[in-house]
């Protein structure tokens, strides 16, 4: 570890703490009622500024990161264009009815890939994998995805594509890690929209609850 102070090189501006400002995640409100308000992570966040001085006191801490957990933060992020590409295609209404066989199993492909990736001998590694759909806001690409499940009509292709969603998110929930329920949580509404349709919604909503008085309190 080392410290310093950090200067962004195009405006010529220093990184700067003001005040020990507090950051509120986006679309999240901690007074929020029910499972809108559940929280998942109780690690304090503060808000970053920037400063046209210099100043001693702004001084933060740098950490190595090992080769390995960069090829791991490199593998999800190189799923989040894929993804994303998707979303786009269902929104313009070609996901729905031209989408091609080549691209829906490039999808399909991908989650199945991810879901075998989350989940490996070593707890720590797995959590760490884990974190990265946190992170990298892959849970929320997925929801996005899932929400083509409620159309009137869905292609075989695109429901295949749902269910392995859902079976990403069941890996997710593997390990038993409170922080991990209660963030899946924030969905719970939407999944039970999509019960006995075919798309292991119901499977996913069990193990979001089991054993979790917090989430059970908030319902």
């Amino acid at each position: 570890e080392s410290y310093a102070c950090i200067k962004h090189l195009l405006s010529g501006r220093w990184l700067h703490l003001e005040n020990k400002e507090h950051y509120v995640r986006k679309n999240f409100d901690p007074k929020a009622k029910g499972l809108a308000g559940l929280q998942w992570d109780s690690a304090e966040l503060y808000k970053l500024m920037t400063s046209k001085h210099r100043g001693d006191y702004d001084s933060f801490t740098l950490q190595e990161v090992s080769e390995d957990l960069l090829d791991r933060f490199n593998y999800v992020a190189g799923i989040v264009p894929v993804l994303s590409d998707h979303i786009t295609h269902i929104q313009e209404g070609v996901g729905m009815v031209g989408l091609s066989q080549k691209q829906s199993t490039r999808v399909r492909d991908t989650l199945v890939e991810l879901r075998r990736w989350l989940i490996t001998d070593d707890e720590r590694d797995s959590k760490n994998q884990q974190k990265l759909l946190r992170n990298l806001r892959v849970i929320e690409l997925l929801a996005e995805i899932l929400k083509s499940g409620n159309l009137p009509e869905v292609k075989q292709s695109q429901a295949e594509i749902c269910r392995e969603c859902y079976n990403v998110f069941k890996r997710y929930l593997e390990g038993d890690s409170r922080k991990n329920e209660n963030y899946l949580a924030h969905f719970i509404e939407f999944f039970q929209t999509q019960m006995r349709k075919g798309l292991n919604a119901e499977e996913v909503l069990v193990e979001i609850v089991q054993d979790n008085l917090t989430i059970v309190s908030k319902m």
